[in-house]
């Protein structure tokens, strides 16, 4: 459900960012989705073919990309990436991998995001 849910928003950013355009095909969209977005690119493909469906993106290629987490330790003052080996998707906090606390703040690789849009004007 939560791939239905950010695919569903992905798609509602598209189309807004194409009212302006007078577009005749929509060839490819690209993503990047940060290693702790908890979701696997699996589940955004997934739900991007559904949310898609009967709209002008149901035919668009989607290219996702990984993009790799960042974090800063508000306890140790850490400012780097997160420990290589974890599960990205699991449904965990991730830990500092200086002092091995949960105080830490995401600066990127969190989230999901519309990076570019191929289309064909008409």
């Amino acid at each position: 459900m939560h791939g239905l849910s950010l695919a569903s928003d992905l798609v509602e950013k598209a189309l807004k960012t194409l009212e302006d355009y007078h577009v005749r095909e929509i060839r490819k969209i690209e993503v990047e989705v940060g290693e702790l977005a908890g979701i696997s690119p699996g589940e955004l493909q997934s739900g991007f073919s559904i949310a898609a469906s009967g709209t002008p993106l149901r035919d668009a290629e989607l290219s996702i990309k990984i993009k790799k987490a960042r974090i800063r330790c508000h306890n140790c003052g850490y400012n780097g990436p997160i420990e290589s080996g974890k599960h990205p998707h699991l449904h965990v906090s991730p830990r500092c991998p200086g002092c091995h606390g949960f105080g830490i703040e995401i600066l990127e690789g969190g989230g999901v995001t519309l990076r570019n849009l191929d289309v064909e004007l008409e």
